[in-house]
């Protein structure tokens, strides 16, 4: 059994070819794992860059995750292509973790960004209301 750093050199270095399901499946999990590591330092220092006053506390934090994941997709796809320039990529499996990575982090951005627009929306109701006086339900 390989020690960690060396799994991760391997699997960001010098990809192997994916021989099955289940070899991808393990090699997309180690991603997830770096990235979810990677993800909560981007998340933190994304929260700490963010105003509370525009966006409020639920909303930072889910826009900070959602910033956090595009960058961990970026990220992926960046290494995906230095490793095609560098010429280390024996074939189209031995990203496809990269790739899934990057897929599974894009959907995490959309779901935070479109969670994020769907509670504006409905302060901008709100505050639009307050200055009215109608009631809104």
């Amino acid at each position: 059994m390989e020690d960690l750093t060396t799994t991760y050199k391997h699997l960001l270095i010098s990809p192997e070819l994916v021989p099955s399901i289940p070899a991808f499946l393990l090699a997309t999990v180690e991603l997830l794992a770096f990235g979810i590591v990677i993800g909560w330092f981007a998340a933190h220092f994304a929260k700490m860059v963010i105003d509370v006053e525009q966006l409020g506390i639920s909303n930072r934090n889910t826009f900070a995750v959602s910033w956090a994941a595009i960058v961990l997709a970026a990220a992926a796809m960046i290494d995906v292509a230095v490793l095609l320039i560098l010429d280390r990529v024996p074939g189209w499996s031995a990203v496809s973790p990269h790739a899934a990575f990057a897929v599974i982090m894009g959907v995490i951005a959309i779901v935070g960004g479109l969670i994020v627009r769907s509670e504006l929306r409905q302060y901008r109701i709100y505050a639009e209301s307050a200055e009215t006086g109608r009631l809104v339900r």
